[in-house]
């Protein structure tokens, strides 16, 4: 049974093709291997690149832009400086404030859905643990903390997305 092997992989074998083509030496295959790799993540980021123009123009926003601004207004209530929030100390308030910036990157105020680990290295360097974990804490946190919910809403309704909770759309009135 053969297994029909995808785009990327005939782009990769037809690149490699013409490559060993114009090569005076016969490449090994541990060469062919690691061009091959090679290919394969160039094409991978250019398709990521492009995925990112494409849900920039049809969106209208940049999300790397809403993701700064909603950072800001995380320290700027918390009372941190940008350091604090990404580096390695880990007082009460500047833990608070990252689980802050993961739970709102992630549930509420960006309309792509960035990884786990892409929200980790943009708000202190975390592993995808590390992130997964301050979201699942900080669902419990909110769900009980009124004050802390309705600033948090806030924060979304200045990045201009109508906040949803339980399934409602609330606008928050400052």
């Amino acid at each position: 049974m053969k297994v029909e092997e995808s785009r990327t992989e005939r782009t990769s074998r037809r690149m490699l093709s013409e490559l060993g083509r114009r090569c005076i030496f016969k490449p090994t295959k541990a060469m062919r291997e690691a061009t091959q790799v090679m290919v394969t993540e160039v094409i991978d980021l250019e398709l990521q690149r492009m995925r990112g123009e494409i849900r920039n123009e049809l969106l209208g926003i940049n999300p790397t832009e809403k993701i700064l601004q909603l950072i800001d207004m995380v320290i700027d209530y918390y009372g941190i400086n940008i350091d604090e929030l990404q580096g390695k100390r880990r007082p009460r308030p500047i833990v608070e404030a990252r689980q802050a910036c993961h739970w709102l990157i992630r549930k509420k105020a960006v309309n792509n859905r960035l990884s786990l680990s892409e929200i980790g290295k943009l708000v202190g360097g975390a592993d995808h643990a590390t992130v997964l974990h301050s979201i699942k804490k900080f669902d419990g946190v909110v769900e009980y903390d009124r004050a802390l919910r309705h600033e948090l809403m806030m924060f979304v309704n200045k990045l201009g997305k109508t906040a949803e909770w339980n399934g409602k759309q609330i606008t928050i009135k400052p």
